[in-house]
C-alpha cells in the first residue's frame, strides 16, 4: 500500500498518516510517523524499529532516499519478498493435505476404532516413533532458532552433514545473504557497513561468524570476492564469477545476480522434495490403516475396561 501510494506521488509523511488510520497496517505505519513528525526520515525511522522492520530493508530505504530511487528501492524489496512468499504459500499447499492425512490416519483413526470397538488395535509403537519423530523435529526447531550458542552451531552443522538437506540449505541462507550484501552496495553502502546488515539478517550462527570474519579480511585489505568465496556452501562456479566481476567492478550486481540464481536453485529442489514427500506420507498412511484393518479383523489389540 504505501508502494502504491509513492508511486502515485503522495508525500511519505502524508501516505503513512493515511495508512495509520487503516486497522490492517496501523501498527506498523504508526511508529513510523511518529518518527517522521520528529524530523526522522524513513529509513532512519525503520531502523529505531528493528522488531518491526528488518535492519537491510531499513538501511536499503535510506539509500534510496538519498539516491532518490525510494520507489525503485521500495519496489525491490517488495518483489523479493512476495517471490519468497508465493513459494512459501504454494508449499505449504502440496504439503498441507498430506499432513492432515497422516494426521487422521495415526491419530484420528484409532480413537474412532475404540469408541466403536472398546478395543486399542494396530501396533502403537510404529505411532510412537513417529509421533517422538515430530516432537524431535519442533526441538530442533525451537533449539536452532532459539538455543544457547554452542548447541546452535552443533545443529546447524549436523542439519548440514545430512544427505539432500544438507545441500539445500547453504543455496536458500547464502543466496538471501548474497543478494542483500549485491542489492547494498548497488545502494552505495559499503562493505564495512552492509555486511553487518547481512550478518543479523542470516539467523544462523555459523554463516554469521563466517561473515563477521569475511568483513576482518576486508578491512585487512583482501579482496571481497575472495573473502566473500569461502562461505561454507558457496558453489566453486559462483565465487569464480564474483572473483572476474570484483576486478571489471562489478561484484555488486555479481553478488545479486547469484543470490537470485542460488534461491531460484533452493526453491526448484525444495519442490522436487515436496513432490516426494506427499507420496512418502501417503505410504505411512496407508500401512497405518492396513494395521488398524488386521488388527480389527484379526481380534488384535487389547480391551480397556
Amino acid at each position: 500500500q504505501l508502494r502504491f501510494l509513492i508511486r502515485s506521488g503522495v508525500p511519505i509523511r502524508e501516505a503513512l498518516s493515511s495508512l495509520s488510520r487503516r486497522r490492517r497496517v496501523s501498527r506498523l505505519a504508526c511508529p513510523l510517523l511518529e518518527e517522521l513528525e520528529r524530523g526522522e526520515s524513513l529509513g532512519d525511522a525503520m531502523a529505531a524499529h528493528p522488531r518491526l522492520f528488518p535492519p537491510a530493508h531499513a538501511a536499503l530505504i535510506g539509500a534510496g532516499e538519498q539516491g532518490g530511487q525510494l520507489p525503485e528501492m521500495v519496489d525491490t524489496i517488495l518483489a523479493g519478498a512476495e517471490a519468497m512468499g508465493e513459494a512459501r504459500r504454494m508449499l505449504l499447499v502440496q504439503a498441507l493435505y498430506p499432513l492432515l492425512v497422516i494426521v487422521a490416519a495415526l491419530v484420528l483413526m484409532p480413537l474412532l476404532i475404540y469408541s466403536v470397538t472398546g478395543r486399542i488395535v494396530g501396533r502403537w509403537p510404529l505411532h510412537l516413533v513417529v509421533l517422538l519423530l515430530l516432537a524431535a523435529l519442533s526441538a530442533a526447531a525451537v533449539m536452532l532458532w532459539r538455543g544457547p550458542d554452542n548447541l546452535r552451531r552443533r545443529l546447524e552443522r549436523f542439519l548440514l552433514a545430512l544427505p539432500g538437506l544438507g545441500s539445500m540449505i547453504p543455496l536458500s541462507i547464502l543466496g538471501r545473504a548474497l543478494r542483500l550484501e549485491g542489492l547494498l552496495l548497488s545502494a552505495g553502502l559499503s562493505f564495512e557497513t552492509s555486511l553487518p546488515l547481512v550478518r543479523r539478517s542470516v539467523g544462523w550462527k555459523l554463516w554469521a561468524g563466517e561473515i563477521d570474519r569475511a568483513a576482518e579480511e576486508i578491512r585487512g585489505g583482501r579482496s571481497a570476492s575472495a573473502s566473500l568465496g569461502r562461505l561454507t556452501g558457496l558453489p566453486e562456479e559462483i565465487a569464480g564469477r564474483m572473483e572476474a566481476a570484483e576486478t571489471s567492478g562489478r561484484l555488486d550486481i555479481a553478488l545479486r545476480d547469484a543470490g537470485e540464481e542460488m534461491e531460484r536453485r533452493f526453491l526448484h529442489r525444495l519442490n522436487v522434495s515436496f513432490r516426494v514427500l506427499p507420496i512418502l506420507l501417503y505410504l505411512i498412511a496407508a500401512l497405518a490403516v492396513l494395521d488398524y484393518a488386521f488388527g480389527v479383523l484379526g481380534g488384535g489389540g487389547g480391551s480397556l475396561p
